[in-house]
């Protein structure tokens, strides 16, 4: 069984319920309250589909 946490607050993230982060080689995993703001940024900027959270 495979267990993932946020790579900021060592939270526990159930499925479906994180943002992947992929910079150059760089991955990370954030829960919903840590990947927030980032989340805004990129539908503020139209970078992502509204309808998908």
């Amino acid at each position: 069984m495979q267990i993932n946490k946020c790579d900021i607050c060592r939270k526990e993230i159930k499925h479906h319920k994180s943002i992947d982060i992929r910079i150059g080689y760089d991955h990370y995993e954030l829960c919903d309250g840590c990947g927030a703001p980032i989340l805004k940024f990129l539908q503020k900027s139209k970078l992502t589909d509204k309808s998908k959270k």
